[in-house]
C-alpha cells in the first residue's frame, strides 16, 4: 500500500526510546558526538541567496543544518520531527530536552491523512519545560 512504500525512505522503520533520544541530544549538545563548533554551525539559521532566512517558517521556525530553530520566550529552541507523530526539541543554552514519541501519523496529504499536530504539542511541552526548568 501507499503507507508501506513510505517506509523505504530514511524516516521509515527507525525505532528508539525517549531515554535514548534524550541521551543522544545530550551527547550532541555537550560535544561528545560532534565538536561544539560544528554544532554551532548546525544551529545557525541558514541564509538564502537573497539574504532571507531559510526555512518554511512552520510555527515560526527557520532552518539551520538539519535542525529547525525558533525562539520561545526569548530562548533558542531547536527541533526536528519524525514521520509518525514524533518530535525532539531542545534548548541548547539551558540544556533542556523534550522528546515526544507517538504512533500517530504526522499527516500525509496525498492519502487524505489529517494527522497529528505534533509540532504544536511539542512546542507547548517545550514552553512548559522552559518555565519549569529554565532557571539557569
Amino acid at each position: 500500500g501507499t503507507i508501506q512504500s513510505l517506509d523505504a525512505n530514511g524516516f521509515g522503520g527507525l525505532m528508539s526510546t525517549t531515554e535514548d533520544l534524550a541521551t543522544f541530544i545530550s551527547a550532541v549538545n555537550h560535544g561528545k558526538l560532534i565538536k561544539k563548533e560544528s554544532l554551532n554551525q548546525m544551529l545557525t539559521v541558514s541564509k538564502l541567496n537573497d539574504g532571507s532566512n531559510a526555512g518554511h517558517q512552520r510555527n515560526g521556525s527557520n532552518i539551520g543544518l538539519s535542525w529547525y530553530i525558533k525562539n520561545i520566550n526569548g530562548k533558542r529552541c531547536v527541533s526536528h520531527s519524525g514521520h509518525t507523530g514524533t518530535v525532539l526539541l531542545f534548548f541548547p543554552d539551558e540544556d533542556i530536552t523534550v522528546v515526544l514519541l507517538s504512533n500517530l501519523s504526522y499527516g500525509i496529504g496525498m492519502i487524505g491523512d489529517k494527522g497529528y499536530r505534533v509540532w504544536d504539542v511539542g512546542f507547548e511541552l517545550a514552553e512548559m519545560a522552559l518555565k519549569q526548568f529554565g532557571t539557569k
